[in-house]
């Protein structure tokens, strides 16, 4: 749930060159609703679904929402505050306490801690417990049309959203996460852990999206000393099953 900005236009152009009409989209870990609303605009989207916990970004959620609703006259947008994970229930949540916190940014909210090594060089970040209401993507669409692309971005949850959408993911087309090389959070499964999950389940990795070719090959096979906290990674399902 980092600071957001436009989408990456080689994901639009990824979501384009797979012919995905008219997508369905989940918007999961938001924090502003931002870049949902920029992906259901550039993709033409039938649906949006955004999930935020975190009190302070589910306002931000709903006031850009509103306004882009507003605006557009857009349907098929539904807010959720709830976080998804692989139960449905409750759950302890550490949103940021900007007051308390030298980085303010509330974007690193999360089920989990932060790990001290990485916010060490990066100013202090102060993190507060609640309780947050629980979905999982499995129950959630039951019923519904499921999604054609899960945009995840949920501080070290990653396997937690994907273990609870177990039906859901044999549906998606492409599933972008933000996935880290070094744990950003106690706890938070790497980027090879979530590669080998997908894998599994019939993805491949198509790459990351803010390097080149050369240089996320190099990461992904640890070919460098200095290895990225963080980076955007996209996985295409190989075949689609009804």
């Amino acid at each position: 749930m980092a600071q957001h900005a436009d989408v990456c236009p080689k994901f639009i152009r990824l979501a384009e060159g797979m012919g995905i009409d008219r997508p369905i989209i989940c918007d999961i870990g938001s924090r502003d609703a931002r870049e949902g609303i920029d992906l259901m605009q550039r993709l033409n989207a039938k649906q949006l679904h955004v999930f935020e916990p975190n009190p302070a970004a589910a306002a931000m959620c709903r006031e850009n929402l509103a306004r882009f609703i507003q605006s557009t006259g857009c349907a098929g947008v539904v807010f959720n505050e709830l976080a998804v994970a692989d139960k449905v229930g409750t759950r302890s949540f550490y949103p940021v306490n900007p007051i308390a916190s030298d980085n303010k940014d509330i974007g690193f909210s999360s089920f989990y801690r932060l790990n001290p090594e990485y916010t060490r060089r990066r100013g202090s970040i102060a993190q507060e417990e609640i309780k947050v209401n629980t979905t999982t993507l499995d129950a959630y669409f039951a019923g519904k049309e499921f999604p054609d692309i899960l945009w995840v971005d949920v501080e070290g949850a990653e396997l937690d959203v994907l273990r609870g959408g177990t039906s859901v993911l044999r549906g998606a087309r492409l599933v972008h996460l933000e996935v880290s090389f070094r744990p950003m959070q106690i706890g938070k499964p790497l980027f090879w852990e979530i590669q080998e999950y997908l894998a599994a389940r019939d993805y491949r990795f198509c790459g990351f999206m803010e390097v080149s070719s050369l240089k996320g090959f190099l990461y992904r096979y640890k070919l460098l000393p200095n290895l990225p906290w963080r980076l955007n990674a996209v996985f295409c399902r190989r075949h689609r099953h009804p």
